[in-house]
């Protein structure tokens, strides 16, 4: 090999040495230009976090209301399997089959063979549902079941959703600040799907705010906005005596899905859905009028909590 082939095979060489550490040399990042990239990573996912939170957040209202409709649609069954009467209220104590839901003390909500199994609920079998099914489909899933601060060991209601008590106990609104006629359901205590005066008006369950989740109960309030502050009606605690004014803790709706709370709304709105069997986001002061509460209500605006 001559001295020329050599020299000229050790510069092609070296030309391509110097060619790949240039290419090199471009590839790599600087630690500056590592640390531009992670901010402007960090800057995306800070911006789209809530967007993906608030789309999270707006399926699983939008499941919620569909598990409420589900529900009033499912009662509307019943009713016209049973002469037009709504099931029992679901309280503490309460026993099937009569009751909407069975529910009680762990392990006996979980023991198939127990009577407060959630089979063995009066809706159960209109709900197309059994088992941990039918638990999901009485479950929001923004709601944290097992925390609620009125849980009472050794019975703790471990569902989201709550029953107008003026359909299952109208008898517990005879006295003020409602005055319902008894004479419109002589010998029973549960009000029929007939009597109910525009139903579409009327809420049947609600999604009931975790502060006062205890059992399957929904006991309406009234609430007079012509007041500052807003005042508090709820029944009282002997029939026929006098009204109780702003209660400790009025079974008011969840907000937990609302997104427009501000000054001139703060209470926000809820999940209900309404005896005609339809379901909707609805406003937390509403509710506190008889118009959308009281099965027999027909005008008036429903406020004063002397039932006129």
């Amino acid at each position: 090999m001559s001295l020329h082939h050599v020299l000229t095979t050790r510069h092609s060489s070296d030309a391509v040495d110097h060619r790949r550490a240039l290419a090199l040399g471009r590839r790599a990042f600087t630690l500056v230009e590592l640390l531009v990239v992670i901010g402007i990573i960090a800057v995306l996912i800070s911006m789209l976090l809530p967007a993906l939170n608030r789309a999270r957040e707006q399926a699983r209202a939008a499941k919620c209301l569909s598990n409420l409709r589900q529900l009033s649609m499912g009662t509307l069954g019943y009713c016209n399997f049973n002469k037009g009467s709504f099931p029992g209220q679901g309280g503490s104590g309460n026993n099937p089959p009569f009751q909407w839901i069975a529910w009680d003390q762990v392990p006996n909500e979980d023991d198939p063979a127990n009577n407060a199994y959630i089979d063995n609920s009066a809706l159960q079998p209109y709900l197309g549902a059994q088992g941990e099914g039918l638990k999901a489909l009485l479950r929001c899933e923004s709601d944290d079941v097992n925390t609620r601060p009125r849980m009472t060991e050794p019975k703790v209601y471990r569902y989201s959703y709550s029953m107008n008590q003026m359909l299952t106990r109208p008898n517990q609104y005879i006295s003020l600040p409602w005055n319902v006629d008894g004479t419109r359901f002589p010998g029973a205590t549960t009000v029929k799907i007939q009597q109910v005066r525009s139903a579409a008006e009327k809420i049947m369950f609600v999604e009931e705010d975790a502060a006062t989740m205890d059992d399957g109960v929904w006991a309406p309030f009234l609430l007079d906005t012509s007041t500052n502050p807003p005042t508090y009606y709820s029944k009282a605690t002997v029939q026929g005596g006098p009204p109780t004014a702003n209660p400790p803790f009025p079974n008011q709706l969840a907000d937990r899905h609302e997104r427009k709370k501000d000054k001139l709304n703060p209470l926000g709105r809820g999940n209900a859905s309404f005896c005609d069997g339809h379901a909707e986001m609805m406003s937390r002061v509403d509710v506190g009028n008889r118009q959308f509460h009281d099965p027999f209500f027909v005008g008036g605006n429903g406020t004063s909590p002397t039932g006129n």
